[in-house]
């Protein structure tokens, strides 16, 4: 919110000039950020007007200064509360929650003298409720950050963030690592306290998300917590992945989430990134998100603090496969224009899904794999597009069955991505297709 000042100087005389020049400067103070200087002024020029007697020339300015004063004090306030959250926010992306916390502080300090200036205003005693609550948030997550857990007044205080309950017992997933070394099993344990950080690296999130997971690792992976990191980044946004983990090598398992069995069996909707899988010692499977990152981690601190407690001694410790079904795939095969049934042939099979000829470089994908994986895997593109045409053009691209479909098919549900049929895999399980980013020179999944 902006304050008007003054044009210019007034003709009825210099004091009434002086009057207006120091409200004038007070108002630009507080428009320019300087909170505290435009209310020393405000303070200065409400002394000077209230000693202006009546008669004189600049009593009826004084007069109407003084009338504006309380609005521009409560301008000033709001203006200041709302730059403390925005700076909040941004040391929050910074990972520094203890300078979130000082932020926060002074919204709480405008927000208690504006509830005194506006007292019928509901939304700042509402604001002035939230405000505190996140002072202790980042109280908390900053103990976290430097390895205290924090005490019952203080989790009191920063309210209770309610995991969303998901599983009585947890499914177990494998996750493709980001080193491309063995595949992350976080149930490998039973037993463990397992949490899975979701987190995006090309988010503004990121910073705060690399940070928390090297502290909860460095905190509670001694005392018995299992914790992995999945990154959703996909396309463009795997170069800032590689970016990142260049210059914050991981602490923990990180894995990058192939759209597979972790994704399919526990994603929820319009979540924020970070979020977390918090599965108890029990097996119980929980998803912590909060409206901002750091309500999150308060949340996930404050239901470590309780589980860790818990003696994995007589804990049931059970896991369930998760595997989905595969749905066979009902589509046209280009070369002869008959319909097949697209699955099980008694080998794995890489199916390249595309909207058509040109989307991506996939063909060359499959026909290199094709060739070096030939007496052990099926390859073959799908083309997914209101044209046969499509179809025949991608044909001509590769030495790969090609097929074609009219609209997009239950099972695959993204354009130009890798799905992996297999029948069995590790050892067993039911058929599932999944996602899989795969270049010529890393080898396939299963």
């Amino acid at each position: 919110m902006t304050l008007a000042i003054f044009d210019g100087p007034s003709k009825a005389g210099a004091d009434e000039n002086d009057l207006m020049r120091q409200f004038s400067a007070a108002v630009e103070a507080i428009n320019s950020g300087k909170f505290v200087e435009g209310r020393k002024s405000l303070d200065a020029l409400e002394q000077t007007a209230g000693r202006v007697p009546p008669g004189d020339p600049s009593y009826r300015r004084a007069q109407d200064l003084l009338k504006r004063l309380p609005e521009a004090r409560r301008v000033s306030f709001q203006n200041s509360a709302n730059a403390s959250r925005t700076a909040a926010e941004k040391a929050v992306q910074a990972a520094d929650p203890a300078e979130a916390a000082r932020h926060w502080k002074q919204a709480v300090a405008d927000l208690e003298e504006l509830t005194k200036l506006a007292p019928n205003e509901k939304r700042y005693a509402e604001d002035l409720v939230e405000s505190k609550r996140r002072v202790a948030q980042c109280q908390v997550v900053a103990g976290l950050f430097q390895g205290r857990e924090p005490d019952d007044k203080l989790r009191a205080a920063a309210g209770e963030t309610k995991p969303k309950p998901l599983y009585v017992s947890a499914p177990t997933f494998l996750l493709p690592p980001y080193d491309k070394t063995a595949w992350i099993d976080p149930f490998s344990k039973p037993g463990e306290v397992v949490v899975v950080q979701l987190w995006g690296a090309a988010d503004e999130s990121a910073l705060f998300a690399v940070e928390s997971i090297r502290a909860l690792s460095k905190q509670y992976g001694p005392r018995g917590v299992r914790i992995v990191s999945a990154a959703l980044d996909d396309g463009n946004g795997l170069a800032k992945l590689d970016e990142i983990m260049k210059q914050y090598p991981p602490s923990v398992s990180a894995g990058i989430d192939d759209r597979a069995e972790m994704y399919q069996a526990y994603m929820q909707g319009g979540y924020s990134l970070p979020a977390y899988i918090a599965i108890g010692r029990d097996r119980r499977a929980s998803w912590i998100d909060g409206r901002e990152p750091i309500e999150t981690a308060a949340g996930l601190a404050a239901w470590l603090g309780d589980e860790v407690a818990k003696p994995p001694a007589g804990l049931a410790t059970p896991a369930v496969r998760y595997f989905p079904q595969a749905e066979p795939i009902q589509a046209v095969a280009v070369a002869d224009g008959i319909p097949q049934e697209i699955g099980p042939a008694g080998k794995p099979m890489l199916l390249i899904v595309a909207a058509d000829s040109d989307d991506g470089p996939h063909f060359e994908v499959a026909a290199a794999l094709a060739k070096q994986y030939g007496d052990r895997l099926q390859t073959a593109v799908l083309v997914v597009s209101e044209r046969f045409d499509d179809g025949r053009s991608a044909a001509e691209k590769g030495a790969v069955p090609v097929f074609h479909v009219r609209y997009t098919c239950p099972p695959v549900t993204h354009r130009t991505i890798v799905a992996v049929w297999s029948r069995f895999r590790r050892g067993g399980g039911f058929s599932r297709w999944r996602p899989w980013r795969g270049t010529p020179n890393i080898r396939p999944p299963y």
